[in-house]
């Protein structure tokens, strides 16, 4: 692909548990981006719609705004928008990132989140590093979230290899903790950044020819739904 390009896209994810009456979660996200040398501006509208017992219990759309913008030749910055009318999606979230790459492939990133829901208003800050190894990228991203004069922390390690383009990749990842930057359960986060999360998931993403890009991925999560139980989603 070009430098300059315009992308359309579509994802879709399907979310199902292990826990009667519970599920599934369907996630639907329509995006056009359009990627420039210095900036790329993208727009995002995802709808969710959530079933229990065969039966539709709530549905919604958020509309979301990000951009990438470069300040130097070694530093950039991500800001991301989102609004909704807060049925299952928060109600607002603005997201923002520094990166400023270093010596070696080393490129630290600073950040800070804030998500109002319905009823709570959650700060969180983001600190991250990412590593460049030949056709390796590795990153791991901690999250921190403030409530009430406590701190409840989530991490995540994510290892990619590339191939031939930086399209083409293979993902694996390990989380621990519930974050803003979860587009799957970002409903449910103000229920759930209190509460114990473990996560594993593999992913492959390619170019097909000169203009389309095809991924899979899957992943599990062990996720505490109150002080005693867990619950498995897939």
């Amino acid at each position: 692909l070009k430098e300059k390009t315009d992308l359309v896209g579509l994802n879709y994810s399907y979310t199902t548990f292990d826990r009667s009456g519970i599920g599934p979660w369907h996630l639907i996200t329509a995006l056009y981006s359009h990627q420039g040398k210095k900036i790329s501006i993208a727009g995002m509208l995802n709808y969710a719609e959530r079933m229990s017992y065969g039966e539709l219990i709530n549905e919604g759309l958020q509309y979301e705004l990000e951009s990438y913008f470069k300040h130097s030749s070694k530093s950039y910055s991500m800001a991301n928008i989102a609004a909704s009318n807060g049925r299952v999606f928060p109600e607002f979230r603005v997201a923002y990132s520094y990166f400023q790459g270093l010596k070696k492939g080393w490129e630290p990133e600073i950040g800070a989140r804030f998500t109002k829901t319905t009823h709570f208003t959650i700060y969180t800050g983001v600190l991250g590093v990412t590593k460049y190894v030949g056709s390796y990228w590795l990153n791991l991203r901690s999250f921190w979230q403030y409530d009430q004069n406590k701190i409840y922390p989530a991490a995540q390690f994510t290892a990619r290899y590339y191939f031939d383009t930086k399209y083409d990749y293979a993902t694996a990842f390990l989380g621990y903790g519930t974050s803003p930057d979860e587009r799957e359960t970002i409903g449910q986060f103000d229920q759930r950044y209190t509460l114990s999360s473990y996560r594993a998931g593999l992913g492959y993403r390619k170019l097909f020819g000169a203009h389309y890009i095809a991924g899979i991925s899957a992943s599990l999560n062990r996720q505490q739904y109150n002080l005693d139980n867990f619950q498995n989603e897939y």
